[in-house]
Parts: C-alpha cells; sequence; structure tokens
C-alpha cells in the first residue's frame, strides 16, 4: 500500500512539473506536425497527378504551392524538434 501511494506521488510530481509539461506539449505538437507533414506530402502528390491529368495555366502556381506548404510544415517540424533538444 506505501508503494503505490509513493509510485502515485511520484509520477504526479513528474506530470506537474513545468519542465515535463513543457516536454509533453512539444511531444504533442510533434506527432501532429508529423500527421500535418504527412498531410502535406499528401497535397503535393495530389497536385501533380491533377497536373498531369489537366492541362492549365496555373499549373506551375499550384505546384509553387504546394511544395511551399510541405516545405513549410518540414520547418515547423524541424523547428519542434530542435525546441524539443
Amino acid at each position: 500500500m506505501q508503494n503505490n501511494f509513493l509510485l502515485e506521488k511520484s509520477m504526479m510530481d513528474f506530470i506537474f512539473k513545468i519542465n515535463s509539461m513543457s516536454t509533453i506539449l512539444n511531444l504533442f505538437l510533434l506527432i501532429i506536425t508529423g500527421f500535418y507533414l504527412f498531410f502535406g506530402f499528401l497535397v503535393v502528390r495530389q497536385v501533380k497527378q491533377l497536373n498531369s491529368s489537366f492541362e492549365t495555366d496555373s499549373s506551375e502556381i499550384l505546384s509553387l504551392l504546394s511544395y511551399a506548404h510541405f516545405l513549410a510544415t518540414l520547418a515547423l517540424m524541424v523547428f519542434i524538434l530542435i525546441s524539443l533538444i
């Protein structure tokens, strides 16, 4: 009984420390950004397929925007990784 109380107390101390909360938040943001990076990759692929299917005047602009979106998401993920260290 005493060991469970000590374990719960040490877990609560770990969870509620400011430093650990920051780490948990950064890990959560890293996971969410990873999903968003995957979404950005899918957008790039879909735009590439769309441009190969249909010839439009704005195909270069759409490709540029999709790559810019992907690179911005990648930069955000790198920034979160650096802040995690």
